[in-house]
């Protein structure tokens, strides 16, 4: 799957569905609250949120193509993809496949103690039950020791996803 491919692809609903978060992690950031469509982690350093797909529209053709753009952008932002794999499992009669990208800031990056760390490491994991698509996460992991610089504000990422 090319880059231009998936550009294409979300061009008319991916990066209204960005915003869509973005506006919802707002909220979330004043309320602790999700929504019916969205859920968000900010707790012992992981940042993230749960799009729960049942209630969405795209297809997972069109859904694994959102996972490649944000996985691109990540890489163009000096990440490095870390770990690519697919697996499923069987619970009673219902197949989960996950589609999963592990992403790590650079080693480039680590020029001086401490280092930047970005936003930390990040998952992009998309969920498939039953051939349909189930949910999609985005999980930054940031470290707070005192060998790396304080992570990025997760709202940027939103910006870095859309731009």
């Amino acid at each position: 799957m090319s880059t231009e491919d998936s550009m294409n692809s979300m061009q008319n609903w991916g990066f209204q569905m960005i915003d869509d978060v973005a506006i919802s992690y707002i909220d979330f950031l004043s309320s602790n609250k999700g929504t019916q469509k969205f859920n968000f982690i900010k707790q012992n350093g992981i940042n993230g949120f749960a799009l729960e797909l049942t209630k969405c529209a795209p297809t997972v053709h069109e859904w694994r193509n959102f996972q490649f753009y944000c996985k691109q952008k990540l890489l163009k932002a000096n990440y490095i993809a870390h770990i690519q794999e697919v697996s499923s499992k069987s619970d009673i009669g219902i197949l989960y496949t996950n589609y999963k990208y592990y992403l790590k800031p650079s080693i480039k990056l680590m020029t001086e103690i401490p280092s930047t760390q970005l936003f930390g490491n990040i998952s992009l994991d998309l969920i498939i039950r039953n051939e349909q698509p189930f949910r999609f996460l985005l999980k930054a992991n940031y470290y707070s020791d005192r060998n790396y610089q304080k992570e990025q504000s997760f709202q940027e990422i939103f910006s870095l996803l859309r731009g």
